[in-house]
């Protein structure tokens, strides 16, 4: 998921991160295992968050209990991962 970083919220707050995580995580309590949150990386203008939904209905529902809109987030498929273990031998 990608999204501006909404006003107001100062990434460099301990409190603030802790609040905007506590939404995300009663955001997918509700989906009762239909979701999962992997992480979210914050940037100096976006959040880029990884997560796994089982289906379009979830996304939805999760976008409704955090309060966010289709046009604030945009949802990316990840097709395949690449990290270190994908290098090849030297």
């Amino acid at each position: 998921m990608e999204r501006a970083i909404p006003p107001g919220f100062d990434t460099s707050d301990d409190s603030q991160v802790a609040q905007h995580a506590r939404y995300a995580v009663d955001g997918f309590a509700a989906l009762a295992g239909r979701g999962a949150w992997i992480e979210t990386y914050i940037t100096e203008d976006k959040l880029f968050g990884v997560a796994v939904f089982e289906t379009e209905a979830d996304i939805a529902a999760y976008r409704a209990r955090v309060g966010t809109t289709a046009q604030q987030v945009t949802i990316h498929r990840i097709k395949r991962i690449i990290d270190a273990a994908s290098a090849a031998p030297r």
